[in-house]
């Protein structure tokens, strides 16, 4: 016949072992844990924002850089079509393309703004918009004469100059200087008909 009281400490044992091998954490190792990922979760929304803030700067970079290469072919193109130009401030150029077409080249801080005239009425208007840190100057040099944008922006570092993005330069009249002259015969021409002259 069993005995109850045998029977009563196997059952005891039987459970203590059981709690004894039965998985789980401790208060400390759940705090770690926790600790661990509020970690990592701080350090995955860093690298999130960071990448955000390099794509929005690619992008504006990307953006600065197509605007100055549409004005810098605009530019040469208009002053080497012009057969004059006014600079009617420092900030202002006036091109004369032709006895009724004008071009104006307005700058503004961080923008130009190109429009064209022709009899006096305003025809078509174009903007070229530059991010905050960018400033614009209008240049005329000498020897020989010709007409210059610079594009500078502010680099954000004290004590470190502004870094210049493009210099546009362009000569007046180019296109008009390289086209020949219908007035003027060709010197082999003149030589031969000189020649036939000294002959008679």
């Amino acid at each position: 016949m069993n005995n109850p009281t045998v029977q009563s400490q196997h059952a005891y044992t039987t459970c203590r072992r059981s709690a004894i091998v039965r998985p789980g954490f401790t208060l400390i190792e759940l705090i770690m844990a926790m600790s661990i990922g509020s970690v990592l979760m701080l350090l995955a929304i860093g690298v999130v924002h960071q990448a955000l803030t390099f794509s929005k700067l690619g992008q504006g970079r990307a953006d600065q850089d197509r605007t100055l290469v549409r004005l810098d072919r605009q530019f040469r193109n208009d002053v080497h079509r012009s057969r004059g130009f006014e600079l009617t401030d420092r900030q202002t150029v006036e091109l004369t393309i032709d006895d009724n077409r004008r071009v104006v080249y307005a700058i503004d801080e961080n923008q130009i703004q190109r429009h064209t005239a022709d009899d006096g009425k305003q025809q078509d208007r174009e903007l070229f918009l530059l991010d905050d840190r960018s400033t614009i100057e209008l240049q005329m040099l000498d020897a020989p004469q010709r007409l210059g944008i610079v594009v500078r922006s502010d680099t954000g570092l004290q004590g470190v100059p502004q870094r210049t993005d493009r210099q546009i330069v362009a000569v007046p009249g180019l296109l008009y200087q390289q086209l020949p002259n219908r007035d003027t015969s060709p010197p082999d021409a003149e030589e031969t008909s000189d020649a036939g002259d000294q002959a008679r």
